[in-house]
């Protein structure tokens, strides 16, 4: 029965649209051509990119690979076992609800953590929250 309705549904949306790969357009396309401007950062940029630098989560990151261990001052590979990421951080708070660190600790905020860094260089307006989006468990 599933099948029979996938298979309708399939011819359906064939014949009313069109499927236009890369392949294709490949000819059709102008070349891509990037434009990069690099601007300085505005002074309260620069001072909310040094406040990030300087929280937990960005803390943790820079540090994560030193040896001896920056939290405990062991000389093995100890950040895994003994010094989770700190969830006082608003990263670690905001990937971590319940407050408890994960096995990827810290490196589970990397992505997220560029990417705001990234909000901060383009514009101070990007890290507002949006009103429209429901807030998350866990979130302020």
């Amino acid at each position: 029965q599933r099948i029979l309705r996938q298979a309708d549904l399939r011819r359906l949306i064939d014949e009313w649209m069109l499927q236009r790969t890369k392949e294709v357009l490949s000819g059709e396309m102008p070349k891509k051509t990037d434009n990069i401007v690099f601007c300085k950062l505005a002074d309260a940029q620069r001072e909310v990119y040094a406040r990030v630098l300087d929280s937990p989560d960005y803390v943790a990151l820079r540090n994560m690979h030193k040896r001896p261990c920056y939290m405990c001052g062991n000389e093995d590979e100890c950040y895994s076992k003994c010094c989770k990421l700190d969830m006082d951080g608003v990263l670690a708070r905001h990937h971590h609800p319940d407050g408890e660190a994960c096995k990827w600790c810290p490196s589970c905020i990397g992505m997220p953590a560029m990417s705001f860094l990234l909000k901060v260089c383009n514009h101070l307006e990007m890290l507002k929250p949006d009103p429209d989006e429901p807030m998350k468990p866990g979130q302020r």
